[in-house]
Order: C-alpha cells, then sequence, then structure tokens
C-alpha cells in the first residue's frame, strides 16, 4: 500500500471512529446528567477532571515517542513496549502514593474519594492500553484502534443504560468506566499478540527510561499545558463554587466538546497536501492555507450564531429543564469553538513551516492566562466566569498566531478577508430568520437556516467553481504540475 492510500486509510478509520464515539459518547453524558442531576454529574465530572490531570503523571508523551521511534525501527517493539508498561507501572504507583495523601487532606468525603479511586485504576488501565494503540498507529494498524474504540465506547452507553434502568448510583458509574477500561485493554492486548505477535513481559532497564523520558519531555509539557487548559475550569469551579455549577459548566463544555472534532478532521485530511506543497511551492502552500481558513470560517461563524440562538432549546432538549442554569454558559463557550476553528487552521501552517516552537509557547501563554483568568473570574461569576475566561484564552491564542503568520509572510489576502465579512454577513441574516421563526420546532428550523445559509453563501459567491476545482487538483493530483486551479490570491 503506498503512502497516500495509507494515508488515506488512516484517517478514515480515525475519522469514522472519532465520529461514532463522540456520538455516541454525547447521547451516554445526556442519559447520565439527567439520570444523576447536576449536582451528582458535577462529582463524575469534577473526579475526570482530577484524575485527567493526575494522568499526566502516567502519559509523559511516552505514547507519542513510542509510534515515532517503532515506525523507524518496528525490531525493537517489544523492547519499547515491555520498557514503557514497566515504567509506567511504577509511574503509576508513584502517582497513585500522591493522590492518597492529597485526598487524606481535602476532605472529599469518601464517595468522592471512592470515585476518584476507582477512576484513577481505570486511568492507569487506560495509560497501559494505549501503549497497544501507539504500536497500531506506529504500524499503520488504525482499524485496530478504531475497534477499540467503538467496542468500548458502546459498552459505555449500554452499561450507562443498564445502570439507569436499576436506578445505580454514580459510584455505579465510575465501576462501569473501570470495566470499560478493563474490556478496552484486553481487546488491545489481544489485538497485539495475534496480530503484531508482540510479547509482553517486564523489562526494567533504566537507562532506557532515562533516555525515553529525555526524548518525551517536550511533549510531555504540551500535554500539561493542555489538560490544564481544559480542566482547570471543572476543577476550580469545585473549588470556589459547587457540584451543581461542575455539572452545569461540563453539561455546555461537552456539547461543544463533542463537536470539536469537526476542524480536526479537516485539518488531519490536508496536513500531509500542505506538507507536501511546503517542499514543492510556497505560492500553492499559501492558497491552500487560504482556502482551509476559508473553508473553516463558513462552517464556523455560522455554527456560532446559530447556536448562541438556540441554546436554550439545546439545553432543555438534550439535558432537560434542571439544566437550564447552562444555556447562558453555552452561549459564551460556543464562541471559544468558532476562534477554535480558525486557530487551528493557523497552527496548522506554523506547524507545516516547521514553527512547533511558536505554537508550544502560545499554548503555555495561553495556559497561564487562562489559569489567571479562571482565578479572577470563577470566584465572582461562577460558570459564567469560566466561560468567559475560555472564549479569552482561545482568542488570545488567535491575536498571537495571526501575528506570527503575518510576520512569516503567510498572509490573508484581501479576499480571503472579504470572503470572512460575506460570511459574517450571510450568518446574520441566517441568524435573523432564526430570531423570526424562533417557535418552530428545533430541528425544523435548524434544516431551514442551513438551507437558507447555503443559499445565501452561493448567492454571495463566497464559493465558486475553481475553489472547489483547485481543493479537487491538490487531493487527488500527485504531480506539481496538477496543481492549477485557481487560486486565492
Amino acid at each position: 500500500m503506498n503512502i497516500a492510500k495509507t494515508t488515506a486509510k488512516n484517517v478514515f478509520f480515525l475519522s469514522l471512529s472519532d465520529i461514532i464515539s463522540k456520538v455516541i459518547g454525547l447521547f451516554y453524558l445526556v442519559i447520565i446528567a439527567r439520570y444523576l442531576g447536576a449536582g451528582n454529574y458535577g462529582i463524575l465530572m469534577f473526579a475526570s477532571a482530577f484524575v485527567e490531570i493526575c494522568n499526566i503523571a502516567l502519559d509523559l508523551g511516552l505514547s507519542v515517542i513510542l509510534i515515532r521511534e517503532v515506525a523507524k525501527d518496528e525490531g525493537k517493539m517489544n523492547t519499547y513496549v515491555n520498557n514503557i508498561i514497566s515504567l509506567k507501572i511504577i509511574l503509576a504507583i508513584c502517582t497513585a502514593i500522591v493522590v492518597g495523601i492529597i485526598l487524606s487532606f481535602t476532605g472529599y468525603g469518601r464517595d468522592m474519594n471512592v470515585i476518584i479511586t476507582i477512576m484513577l485504576i481505570t486511568t492507569v488501565i487506560g495509560s497501559i492500553t494505549s501503549i497497544f494503540s501507539s504500536i497500531f498507529q506506529a504500524f499503520n494498524k488504525m482499524q485496530f484502534v478504531a475497534i477499540g474504540k467503538i467496542l468500548a465506547t458502546l459498552l459505555t452507553f449500554a452499561g450507562g443504560l443498564l445502570l439507569v434502568k436499576i436506578q445505580g448510583s454514580v459510584i455505579g458509574f465510575s465501576y462501569l468506566y473501570l470495566l470499560t477500561s478493563m474490556t478496552l485493554f484486553a481487546i488491545s492486548v489481544f489485538f497485539y499478540r495475534t496480530y503484531m505477535k508482540g510479547r509482553i513481559a517486564l523489562y526494567f532497564d533504566t537507562k532506557f527510561w532515562k533516555d525515553i523520558l529525555r526524548l518525551a519531555l517536550p511533549f510531555t509539557l504540551s500535554i500539561i499545558f493542555v489538560v490544564v487548559y481544559y480542566r482547570v475550569g471543572s476543577i476550580m469551579l469545585k473549588m470556589y463554587r459547587s457540584y451543581e455549577e461542575v455539572g452545569y459548566y461540563n453539561a455546555a463544555y461537552n456539547f461543544i466538546f463533542s463537536i470539536n472534532f469537526i476542524p480536526t478532521i479537516i485539518i488531519s485530511a490536508i496536513f500531509p497536501i500542505m506538507s507536501k506543497l511546503y517542499v514543492e511551492s510556497r505560492e500553492l502552500l499559501l492558497s491552500m492555507f487560504r482556502y482551509s481558513f476559508k473553508f473553516l470560517v463558513m462552517i464556523a461563524i455560522p455554527l456560532g450564531v446559530g447556536t448562541t440562538l438556540v441554546a436554550d432549546k439545546i439545553i432543555t432538549l438534550i439535558y432537560g429543564p434542571d439544566f437550564t442554569s447552562a444555556i447562558l454558559c453555552l452561549k459564551i463557550l460556543i464562541w471559544s469553538l468558532v476562534i477554535m476553528f480558525l486557530n487551528i487552521t493557523f497552527s496548522n501552517l506554523l506547524n507545516v513551516v516547521n514553527r512547533q516552537k511558536v505554537v508550544a509557547y502560545t499554548t503555555f501563554f495561553t495556559v497561564l492566562f487562562n489559569v489567571a483568568a479562571n482565578f479572577y473570574a470563577i470566584p465572582k461569576y461562577g460558570i459564567t466566569g469560566a466561560s468567559v475566561a475560555n472564549v479569552l484564552s482561545e482568542f488570545l491564542v488567535l491575536v498571537i498566531i495571526f501575528a506570527v503568520t503575518n510576520r512569516i509572510n503567510y498572509r490573508l489576502d484581501l479576499q480571503s478577508v472579504s470572503i470572512f465579512f460575506k460570511v459574517v454577513v450571510c450568518s446574520l441574516l441566517m441568524g435573523l430568520f432564526m430570531i423570526f421563526f424562533h417557535t418552530f420546532n428545533v430541528f425544523l428550523l435548524v434544516a431551514l437556516s442551513i438551507i437558507l445559509y447555503t443559499a445565501l453563501i452561493i448567492m454571495f459567491r463566497v464559493v465558486k467553481y475553481p475553489d472547489l476545482v483547485f481543493l479537487k487538483n491538490s487531493i487527488f493530483r500527485k504531480d506539481k504540475n496538477a496543481y492549477n486551479g485557481d487560486t486565492a490570491t
């Protein structure tokens, strides 16, 4: 299988599993949120955030290094896998000791301590399972990752339905996560031993550990930044407010998180193309960058406007009337996703042109800003403050990376700016339609709004035939001379 087909296969399996998992996962979260109520749902989400931060000490970027090094030399598979398993067991013991000390001083209560303990064990098992997932990626066997991910999601969903039926407690849901993690571990081991012919043992090579931890350090820092950025809001809401507010915040946040795969899939598809164009033609790379900006803007702006206007319907429909306090939170948080659409466009370009350090530094400063903003906003304004802090953090990222891309002469042209404002106008017109017909059924309203928006962007010539020709040539033609469509310059 050639590189193009392998890449296409990997993108397909990753995208398929991600979409299915996100959709089923959203249904699962909706079911348990409705069943548990804001308070107990907040308890579960706080425990998840707490343990996810602890997971930093279990991963340390080792999965990324494992993929990279085994892909270079497949003969080292058993050496890497077994050494990393042993290292993670030691890290897990150290993490458990630290968590035990923290819990003894926090006064969270017996139930919360039990839930965190169960979910920590779940995370340890999941961290070891990630080793096998990394091997599958290194060998381009993404179908194994996809199968495991989908099966685990289905098991969680089915278990959630069962717990609701038998009226299980919030602790029961933490045991469900543990069962799912154990099942995914068993599936991964089966694939690893059966299809990869791998051996599992404990290797204690301290020199190897030292070397691989040194290699993983940059990725460790990135993981710390990302996890803290996404989870600090839930942790600090518990510190200053209540489990109910944690529940409201996560109700809105999880809805946003369930649809953030859209820009990721798009960028995953065009990243190899842009990487190739970086070597072949700066002009065509710039055109592809502008096209990616254009199409993500076309999705992001109307998504933000539409979600803001029907946030009340979304929250009530999904979570029920008990979660109406999450409506304003969703109206604010959706704009962090809109900005994220734009950020991922510029970040992708910087990664392509070997400016990864800029992205890392930007993430670092944004995390600091986000923590500071939450410290100020959450005690005074609760979930509203946490939501605004999230939006401002994304905007800070946009300002920095936009300035950097301009400084290195990868600029948006006047046509790109014009398209941005045309999309804004089309989205606002769509918004007026949604306001006028707000009493319609939400599904009918959304469907009619999409049709209207599509007609508007065609009428305003946001999308033109040469755009489609250029994208087709970029994706399906292999020789450099094939990139001959009109560009966005």
